[in-house]
């Protein structure tokens, strides 16, 4: 019943990653075309996608507004959000605020949830959630088939503390370089991304390159390699659980049959069970529970307060929240506009104001917290408008399309955009400082992109300035005022993010040392069992 649960929770999750991306590509062919997104699904993606979209229809598209449904969850398991609450992966918090040197409380408010469960359940999210454990396993049983009949293929041990030291690597390159790497070359992030462009835009990338490099690591080279030796996230989340509530444990009274080794053998992270407590790698995935002929493993449940890791985690997310607040700043790799909307999570500024039936947004985004390759130039910045009228008309239409299921013809009453929401005419931007003198003047007569108004500025130092939005619906003009702060990420995270290194290596240290000394004693002790 326990691997029913888990086998289920897997599937569950690894549906997840694939839907959200692919109900996103049909949620936009909905907004663009309505009931006849499943002509342009059949001819853009083919009669598979095409009999997808009949399905959407035939289900969210019996809703008034299916579209915000759908659009209610979106991400990944790097970071996701469902129904506006935020949920993010631990190392997102490290990669963001250690590249960018600044702090945003949504983001870390959005860890809280997985390294509460964390704590509680060890590193359960490898063994129940993780997509690339659940694909893993099934290479792993497909390498089992294969050494049957070509005995001798080779299984490389790099060492459980590889991965730790790869995660410490990996934080001092994001301090010292800037750049958000884990969320590079992470397997589950990559997945993420790479099914999004696949079913939004028809094409992979390098991502999908890497991930059939690890597949044939895993299945030629080192067994279970990627999660057993080279998983920072799987490092971060050992450390976090290392003291879980949760955890698997064998009466220390209990002995096991001479000639037993079933639960070693069955262990995907190749732990020492039969001797005991699994220890901090442990996925609690309770496969040695189900294997065990004597029942000896079970389930309990106990927290150790004076745990090192725990107070060092504590220290260090006290530190960080008490630190400098959040400066605005953009992480590569998201839409240009929508932010606050659509990822919340992300320090960034995104205002919006009313003038009367219009919604006027302003995205402010910094280049130089991108990269200094895009601009070394300080206090580059980039405002993204976007106008939209709140009471944007709709016309409706009754529609009919063939049915791909072979029922004939389905009619539909469909109330289709008639593409007012937007404002696409002249816009003004007038740039002023805080006592009112007017600094430059830009004007554009159509949007940049879509409907989205683009400008560039460079401003001479950091401060709060008015950014005057004026345009033209029907003709007379309406403005709207905004107050900007510029301000570039500051240094006052480097005590912080070097403090971070420093613990981390020492716990890992002490925990190093912990190990050898425990493997020592039981190596002395069966020295002296044998040569009493």
């Amino acid at each position: 019943m326990l691997q029913i649960a888990r086998r289920l929770t897997q599937a569950l999750s690894l549906l997840f990653v694939i839907l959200v991306p692919f109900l996103a590509y049909l949620n936009t062919l909905r907004q663009a075309y309505g009931i006849k997104g499943f002509h342009i699904a059949n001819m853009s993606g083919g009669p598979v996608v095409g009999k997808f979209y009949a399905v959407y229809e035939r289900t969210f598209g019996l809703l008034d507004e299916p579209v915000p449904l759908i659009d209610s969850v979106k991400g990944s398991f790097w970071s996701f959000t469902i129904f506006g609450f935020n949920i993010s992966d631990p190392l997102a918090a490290i990669d963001f605020v250690l590249a960018s040197k600044s702090i945003h409380g949504p983001l870390l408010a959005s860890i809280l949830i997985p390294v509460a469960l964390t704590m509680i359940l060890g590193r359960a999210f490898c063994g129940w959630v993780c997509p690339i454990n659940t694909l893993t396993e099934l290479l792993d049983r497909a390498r089992s088939g294969l050494a049957r009949i070509l005995p001798g293929i080779p299984n490389i041990n790099l060492g459980s503390k590889t991965k730790h030291w790869v995660l410490v690597g990996t934080v001092i390159i994001v301090v010292v370089a800037g750049i958000p790497l884990f969320s590079t070359y992470l397997p589950y992030v990559i997945l993420g991304r790479e099914l999004h462009n696949m079913f939004l835009f028809q094409a992979v990338g390098a991502g999908a390159y890497l991930l059939l490099i690890l597949a044939l690591f895993e299945f030629f080279i080192s067994r279970r390699g990627w999660c057993r030796y080279l998983c920072p996230s799987g490092a971060m989340l050992s450390l976090i659980g290392s003291r879980s509530v949760v955890h698997i444990t064998k009466p220390g009274s209990a002995k096991c049959l001479e000639s037993c080794r079933e639960c070693d053998r069955l262990c995907p992270m190749g732990l020492d069970v039969r001797n005991g407590s699994p220890g901090i790698d442990c996925t609690n995935c309770g496969d040695c529970l189900t294997v065990c002929p004597q029942g000896l493993l079970s389930y309990t449940y106990g927290f150790n307060r004076k745990s090192p890791v725990y107070t060092a985690a504590v220290v260090v997310a006290l530190a960080l929240i008490l630190s400098t607040p959040a400066s605005a700043h953009h992480m590569g790799g998201i839409p240009h506009y929508g932010y606050t909307e659509n990822y919340p999570q992300v320090p960034l500024t995104e205002q919006s104001a009313d003038v009367g039936d219009w919604i006027v947004s302003v995205t402010t985004i910094f280049f130089q917290g991108i990269s200094q390759d895009l601009s070394s130039i300080p206090y580059d910045t980039q405002l993204y408008i976007h106008i939209r009228d709140r009471n944007a008309t709709y016309s409706t239409s009754t529609a009919s399309f063939k049915d791909p299921f072979n029922k004939g013809e389905i009619s539909k009453t469909d109330n289709t955009d008639s593409g007012t929401s937007s404002y696409t005419g002249k816009i003004l931007l007038t740039i002023s400082d805080y006592q009112n003198n007017k600094l430059v003047s830009y004007s554009l007569k159509a949007p940049s992109e879509e409907s989205i108004y683009r400008f560039r500025h460079y401003f001479k130092r950091e401060g709060d300035y008015r950014v005057m939005v004026g345009f033209f619906p029907k003709g007379q003009l309406e403005e709207i005022l905004f107050a900007v702060t510029i301000k570039t990420p500051g240094n006052s995270i480097w005590p912080i993010a070097l403090g971070s290194s420093v613990v981390i290596c020492s716990t890992l240290f002490l925990l190093y040392r912990k190990q050898k000394t425990t493997k020592y004693r039981k190596r002395k002790t069966k020295m002296l069992e044998v040569n009493p």
